[in-house]
């Protein structure tokens, strides 16, 4: 009687089993999203730690989700194969009877699709990287599914059971993807490239990090510094020990008050010679943000023009000095070098 009531009602501990597998699922995506943001930012030459520490748990959940989903793919795609083909082959397996080789011959199915599957994934699916650097990114993503093949066969051939291979393809080919993704990241980092207008009109260029109901979390591109005799503007100064260096990323809180205007591009190459790696477009993330924070000032001094032309002639110096401030000349040509300048180290890049 009693085991009667407890098969027909509520099963307690699957349930409490089916919640912790739902909390751990997202943990270990947004762990994976925030690896790949980790990447990112530390190849960006920011602090990478503090920068990851800003971003929202949903945004790595987003981030990783792309990884995961495709992982679970391949996995899956694993267990399908085994399941459709196994009994074909293990009865030919059995009509060969070939004595001791006969559990290497059973798990080679197995090993053929864990290894197959993890390759064919880590190389196809790339995500907007780049292609995995040669020679030791190819090198450890194939140690990777090699072991991952020897281990498949060994375990099917002393259990048999397909909920054994698909546990473990559902770890052993997202480790492969994930050695090949980390390579990716390395060789060719990836930020969402942001611009915007502060509220004294000054634009500018960087990545987005983060933001929240009170500030926004941004990163600078390395810049270069200019040369101290420029800075002076005198004609006879010598060049000292002290020449032009580049200035690092810089990780920046901003108050969102202090942000008149604010755009966000996707995921894009950081590096020139990363641009490369989409032909169809090969763009920066620092020539979108130029040509972004551009377009913001053309947008806003626009805004002010017909606002002075709108503005009744009795209001006179106090509507003007209401309106919001713009671009100076000075700014706008800045951002159309940064632009060009990004625009001509794509070009070289390409040349090379």
């Amino acid at each position: 009687m009693a085991a009667s009531e407890d098969k027909g009602g509520p099963n307690v501990v699957t349930l409490l089993a089916a919640v912790a597998t739902a909390i751990g699922t997202l943990g270990w995506v947004a762990f994976i999203g925030g690896a790949m943001l980790w990447i990112n930012f530390s190849r960006a030459n920011l602090p990478s730690a503090e920068a990851v520490a800003k971003v929202p748990t949903p945004v790595m959940v987003a981030t990783g989700a792309e990884f995961v989903v495709w992982a679970v793919l391949a996995a899956l795609v694993t267990v399908a194969v085994l399941f459709v083909f196994d009994d074909w082959i293990q009865s030919r397996i059995d009509k060969l009877r070939a004595g001791r080789f006969e559990p290497i011959l059973r798990g080679l199915l197995p090993a053929v699709l864990v290894m197959g599957t993890a390759i064919g994934f880590a190389f196809l699916i790339d995500l907007g990287y780049g292609h995995i650097p040669w020679f030791w990114g190819v090198f450890w993503v194939c140690v990777a599914a090699l072991v991952a093949g020897v281990v498949a066969a060994m375990l099917y051939s002393s259990t048999g059971r397909f909920s054994v291979i698909g546990i473990f393809a559902v770890i052993a080919v997202p480790l492969a993807m994930g050695i090949a993704m980390y390579y990716r990241a390395q060789a060719a980092p990836r930020v969402e490239p942001v611009a915007l207008l502060g509220s004294d009109g000054t634009p500018f260029v960087g990545f987005f990090i983060a933001e929240t109901t009170d500030r926004d979390y941004v990163g600078t591109f390395d810049e270069s510094t200019p040369d101290p005799c420029a800075l002076l503007h005198k004609n006879g100064c010598a060049p000292g020990p002290v020449e032009g260096v580049t200035a690092p990323a810089r990780l920046l809180s901003l108050p969102r008050n202090d942000v008149q205007n604010l755009t966000v591009g996707p995921r894009t190459p950081l590096y020139a010679e990363d641009a490369l790696t989409d032909p169809t477009r090969p763009q920066t993330a620092r020539e979108w943000a130029a040509g972004a924070a551009l377009r913001l000032c053309e947008t806003a001094s626009a805004a002010k023009q017909r606002a002075e032309a709108n503005a009744p002639p009795e209001a006179g110096t106090t509507a003007a000095a209401a309106l919001p401030p713009t671009c100076s000349d000075e700014d706008i040509q800045h951002l159309r070098d940064f632009d060009q300048n990004e625009r001509s180290a794509v070009k070289a890049a390409a040349s090379d």
